[in-house]
């Protein structure tokens, strides 16, 4: 925080999560305070907590702390336990040593760079480049390098100072993204031969052949068409329901039938796509099958509604 202060740091303010921050200048952390320089016509009252939001550059620092000063004179908050930095990868970092551990071999400014690595993930990783090659680091810059032997292609993410180890003053720490390298993918063209004019049928052989087809569908019953049928529930309340049927061979215990009950608050048609598919599978495969939906009482629909489902009662043992 005192880092953040020599900056002036921007600042955010949260009192009410209804309302837009405040916002001020960090100007000093000394004592377990800190001193702030809010925007004119918006300040803070004593002791009300707060959420705190620094920025410097690129990263976002977070804390929860209390007014100890307001309204009158500079705004002074406690200094916070706990200053959060919020973390925007997802993948798992493998940590390195500075000291002996993984390098990233590049070439910047044509100068060949060893650069220790300070952490490694899937999607990128960052190293600690000393001072005299800071000013060489620019974000966007896209670098070709090495770790362990192998190519890297990476594009500088960000670069901030670095202030991890006293003997590496004025380091920074280079955020590298890795870039994903696009293949060729191979392609074969499948030429399909072109297809053959059907003989043109005389007028008898055309007429013949529509007779067959009005015949088979006379005497096959229409698949889309539903049969309206009523029956009684175990309270003696009339169902609507609608019936659809596939003719077939069936086993000896006789063709099964399928209930479709309908959902809190649906009618029987909406599930009629269902009942399609069901009989439509089992007419292909020349089997029989009954397909029933209805309209449950007391609710939307056909159905019966009695007197038990006046009031507030309106889905209370409907079935």
């Amino acid at each position: 925080m005192e880092r953040l202060a020599q900056d002036r740091a921007a600042v955010q303010l949260w009192s009410d999560p209804k309302e837009p921050p405040m916002t001020a200048l960090l100007t000093q952390a000394r004592d377990g305070l800190l001193t702030l320089c809010m925007e004119p016509g918006r300040q803070p009252e004593a002791f009300d907590e707060v959420l705190l939001t620094v920025r410097r550059g690129d990263q976002i620092y977070l804390a929860d702390t209390t007014v100890a000063a307001g309204e009158e004179g500079p705004t002074l908050l406690v200094m916070p336990e706990r200053v959060y930095r919020p973390e925007r990868r997802r993948d798992l970092r493998e940590e390195g040593r500075l000291d002996g551990g993984a390098e990233l071999l590049v070439e910047v400014g044509g100068v060949a760079w060893r650069l220790p690595i300070l952490e490694e993930s899937d999607g990128g990783l960052s190293v600690i480049a000393p001072a005299k090659m800071s000013g060489a680091v620019h974000t966007g810059d896209l670098w070709e390098a090495f770790v362990g032997g192998a190519p890297l292609h990476a594009r500088v993410a960000y670069s901030r100072p670095w202030d991890g180890a006293s003997s590496r003053v004025g380091a920074v720490r280079v955020g590298l993204q890795r870039i994903v390298d696009r293949c060729e993918v191979p392609t074969t063209v499948v030429e399909f031969p072109k297809a053959q004019p059907t003989p043109r049928k005389g007028a008898l052989a055309r007429g013949v052949e529509r007779a067959r087809r009005a015949a088979t569908a006379k005497d096959r019953p229409d698949p889309t068409s539903s049969e309206v049928t009523r029956f009684k529930n175990r309270h003696g309340d009339t169902l609507v329901a609608l019936a659809l049927r596939a003719q077939g061979a069936a086993p000896d215990g006789g063709a099964p039938l399928v209930v479709i009950p309908p959902a809190y608050g649906r009618k029987k048609e909406d599930t009629s796509g269902l009942a399609l598919t069901i009989v439509e599978t089992f007419r292909q495969a020349g089997q029989a099958v009954t397909v029933v939906r209805y309209d449950a009482s007391g609710a939307v629909g056909e159905s019966e509604r009695s007197e038990r489902f006046d009031g507030d009662a309106e889905y209370h043992n409907a079935g």
